[in-house]
């Protein structure tokens, strides 16, 4: 089966993105992951450890260069077309027409272009653009009646970069094989469900990752619109699938018509832990007997960070916290880490983020690993981050939220501990300063059993069992 994977990112760092293609890939589908370039490039490449091609078009803000472009030829026309008499003129000599050679012809007409370009350029420069846009756009979405179409589609006016992406991805999937199933990630491409319906006549699956009518920090107008665009598109949708039971139940509370849900968790590849090298340790700079406290992933706001790097002040001198990412947030973080400066070990260190290839190995290297999202929206309340997964995987306890994903997996494994729902960054070093060499190993040890009964290679079964679906139902037709 053909299926063609449609992502609103570059999606190279999304794992679960790439598990799943992977895993449709193993089973003996053709995948193709369309997503979008983080430049004005078309690039044709591989999704990273894997054959699986991912094709990243860029956004219609490319029409920019191409706009440039075409005014640039018409700027130069005056001086292609005298180069063009300079040729003429040495196989035509003698040759007239109205009086007039052509050599001074074509320079009338250059002179008149030129003229045709500075009016252009003054009175018409912005529709000449819009036309241009129009015309990059896509052969499936190249004109303002497509936009209105989308718009249709999805039940309210969508923002233009919903447009650009929605262009951009059926631009990419117009270029490669004929799919027999779409597979859309997250929220911004199903915006196409419709016309992927009407256009191709194939089944439609929803990936849905996150609750996005009350993500953390989300707005209320934007609140508004995922949940229009949602419900305007969800009836257009063969499968539905989602990453826990409290999201499933979720959505079939609140979109009855949506398809069963189908949960795939973003538990990680089962694979040996591996021997640790002392990597982590050395690019922080602390001694092999340091413990390590760490927190590894994508610095944003209600991700309880500032909590953590105030509780790393008071941690006891045998715990530095290790901050191993990136994000918007690190700036501040640095700033408040560089107020809490002791004698020693460090309090906080920051290193960069590593490639998912490398993850695991860094990660053993850390005592406890910390998951201290804030209860600040539904997505929060319910969520299930791949580190839940990625700590474990590694040999390495973790310490959560207790909200009732993450502690469902905490405490029935025992592969961790919990700190209260509504934390403080006295709770996190209450508990970490109250966890002795017995508790820590004893926690480690549940590490293994917690990934050998809830790994990728479980629910993996699930999604193929979508896939199993539609070829079952096309086998009937």
């Amino acid at each position: 089966m053909k299926i063609a994977v449609l992502i609103h990112s570059a999606a190279k760092n999304d794992a679960r993105v790439a598990k799943e293609a992977m895993s449709l890939r193993a089973a003996g589908h053709e995948v193709v992951i369309h997503g979008i370039s983080p430049d004005l490039a078309r690039h044709r490449l591989a999704l990273p450890g894997s054959d699986v091609p991912l094709w990243l078009e860029p956004r219609v803000r490319a029409a920019a260069r191409v706009r440039k472009r075409a005014l640039l030829l018409l700027a130069l026309a005056p001086v292609l077309l005298l180069a063009a008499a300079s040729g003429q003129a040495l196989v035509s000599r003698g040759l007239r027409f109205a009086g007039h050679d052509v050599a001074s012809l074509v320079v009338m007409l250059g002179v008149l272009g030129g003229l045709g370009v500075a009016y252009a350029s003054r009175h018409r420069l912005a529709r000449f653009a819009q036309h241009l846009d129009d015309f990059v756009m896509t052969r499936h979405a190249s004109s303002a009646r497509a936009r209105q179409a989308l718009n249709k589609d999805a039940g309210l006016d969508l923002a233009r970069g919903h447009h650009d992406i929605a262009a951009a991805l059926l631009r990419s999937v117009a270029s490669g094989p004929r799919p027999d199933a779409f597979h859309i990630h997250d929220l911004v491409a199903l915006v196409l469900a419709a016309s992927l319906k009407r256009r191709y006549a194939v089944p439609v699956v929803w990936d849905a990752h996150e609750i996005y009518q009350d993500l953390a920090g989300g707005d209320a107008l934007r609140a508004r619109e995922n949940a229009a665009i949602i419900a305007g598109c969800h009836r257009q949708l063969d499968h539905f699938i989602t990453i826990n039971d409290s999201i499933a139940r979720f959505y079939r509370d609140h979109y009855p018509a949506l398809p069963t849900p189908v949960v795939v968790m973003n538990a990680t590849v089962p694979e040996p832990v591996p021997v640790y090298d002392g990597c982590l340790h050395r690019a922080a700079g602390l001694p092999l007997t340091q413990k390590i406290l760490l927190f590894q992933g994508r610095f944003s706001a209600h991700r309880g960070l500032q909590h953590l790097v105030e509780a790393a002040a008071a941690l006891r001198a045998d715990w530095t916290l290790v901050m191993m990412g990136w994000g918007g947030l690190e700036a501040t973080l640095r700033a408040q880490a560089a107020q809490h400066v002791r004698a020693g070990t460090p309090a906080t260190v920051f290193v960069p983020g590593v490639p998912q290839a490398q993850l695991q190995l860094w990660s053993a290297g850390a005592t406890l690993g910390v998951v201290p999202y804030e209860n600040t929206s539904l997505n929060h309340l319910y969520c299930t981050p791949n580190k839940l997964w990625e700590y474990p995987g590694a040999g390495v306890p973790m310490l959560c939220t207790d909200l009732p994903e993450m502690a469902a997996i905490v405490e029935r494994f025992g592969c961790g501990a919990l700190l209260p729902r509504d934390f403080t960054a006295a709770d996190i070093a209450r508990i970490v300063n109250g966890l002795d060499d017995e508790a820590l190993a004893r926690m480690r040890a549940r590490c293994a059993p917690c990934i050998a009964a809830n790994n990728w290679s479980h629910w993996e079964n699930n999604l193929l069992g979508v896939y199993a679906d539609i070829a079952r139902a096309a086998g009937a037709r």
